[in-house]
């Protein structure tokens, strides 16, 4: 593990809901079968926990489907916030790597 002033700094992160599904039903994912969300949120948390080790996570990105249908989304914010120490929390429908 990284010492506090050796992390790097200022990382943007996703964190993404696949199990989730939501209710538009698009042609491109409205068919796809739902997996696990437990096994799928477990997943999201671990790699989030690895990242926060060794950076300064700056920015969270909920996507996956639509994040605001998903019933439990408070408490996964605020999972996410404790495991990061941000308060930058992005919620959308996609996740484009920043160029």
């Amino acid at each position: 593990m990284a010492k506090n002033n050796d992390k790097k700094e200022g990382v943007m992160t996703n964190f993404v809901l696949y199990s989730v599904g939501c209710s538009n039903k698009c042609v491109f994912c409205g068919k796809v079968r739902r997996g696990d969300i437990k096994k799928n949120l477990r997943e999201e948390y671990n790699k989030l926990k690895e990242i926060s080790k060794e950076s300064n996570i700056r920015i969270v990105e909920i996507s996956g489907n639509d994040p605001i249908e998903y019933e439990k989304i408070s408490d996964v914010i605020k999972k996410i916030k404790r495991i990061s120490k941000t308060k930058n929390i992005m919620l959308s429908y996609s996740w484009k790597k920043p160029s």
